[in-house]
């Protein structure tokens, strides 16, 4: 059985799965069934299978043993359930539909003759070239990745798991895929520019110390919380606010600011507090000296 054996390609949910025929069309049961999670046993003993078994041997004074083979020693590839090809439609219709009519035209091509329906290797080494010359057009380092992209939608495309499976007439439409495809490798994506910023006017944060050093009342160094408080344009909320309006994000400061500006508030509130005490009680020989 070994000399004749026929394997034939199957792709079932990404895999290939390779079915073993012989080249009077039976095929290995045991090897189709493990592809669908069953075995071809639960087949055979359903009561479908018996009364089809029955009324074979009926018509065609065929008895089971001739239709069923089972091989349990010798090569690997010859072991399980081997089923006669008009045993093997029906068990195949049991296990997919699809597989059916798969399995059907593989049994149809091997009793009539016909050459193979998948790429012989000559026409595998044609794809093969026609996708390498199609890489070659990016860049040396990125070859490899584009021959793996090349494959990869041949085979998403095609709905096939290997290139080897592709069925022959085929074979044209893949060659014009490959030949029109745009690679997506080596396309780099173009940065958005960002917009210029115009450079802030050579005054706008410019506060030099003559800022108070230019008023009469408010010399550096002798600054009062009224000073302060009632300067017609204060510099630092003034920087801030330029700051903001420019886009910056100056909330960390902004809150430094105010905490600075509560704490100035609350020591002037407590100094002139005390300054009031001192001048309703001038007896008690208190004397304040703020510096």
């Amino acid at each position: 059985m070994s000399s004749a054996l026929i394997l034939k390609p199957y792709d079932f949910e990404g895999q290939s799965i390779e079915v073993p025929f012989t080249n009077n069309a039976f095929f290995n049961a045991t090897v189709a069934a493990k592809a669908f999670s069953k075995e071809p046993h639960a087949w055979l003993r359903s009561k479908e299978a018996q009364d089809y078994l029955e009324a074979f041997r009926k018509i065609h004074g065929t008895e089971r043993k001739q239709l069923v083979i089972t091989k349990r020693g010798g090569e690997p590839s010859e072991q399980g359930t081997w089923l006669d090809p008009r045993l093997g439609i029906p068990f195949a219709r049991w296990l997919n539909p699809e597989f059916a009519v798969w399995a059907d035209m593989q049994i149809e091509a091997i009793l009539k003759g016909t050459t193979a329906d998948t790429l012989i290797p000559s026409e595998q080494q044609t794809l093969s070239e026609i996708v390498h010359r199609k890489a070659e057009s990016v860049p040396a380092e990125l070859m490899g990745k584009a021959l793996a992209e090349i494959w990869s939608r041949i085979h998403h495309k095609f709905r096939v798991s290997k290139y080897e499976n592709l069925p022959r007439t085929q074979l044209s439409d893949v060659i014009l895929y490959v030949t029109a495809m745009e690679l997506r490798t080596g396309k780099k994506a173009i940065p958005k520019e960002e917009p210029t910023k115009a450079l802030p006017a050579p005054d706008k944060y410019h506060y030099p110390a003559s800022f108070w050093q230019d008023r009469p009342h408010e010399r550096i160094g002798f600054l009062t919380w009224q000073d302060l408080v009632n300067a017609p344009s204060r510099p630092l909320p003034a920087l801030l606010h330029r700051l903001s309006e420019d886009g910056n994000d100056i909330e960390g400061a902004r809150i430094e600011y105010m905490a600075m500006r509560h704490i100035m508030e609350l020591q002037h509130l407590i100094l002139d507090n005390v300054a009031r005490d001192v001048l309703t009680y001038p007896n008690r020989g208190l004397s304040v000296t703020i510096r």
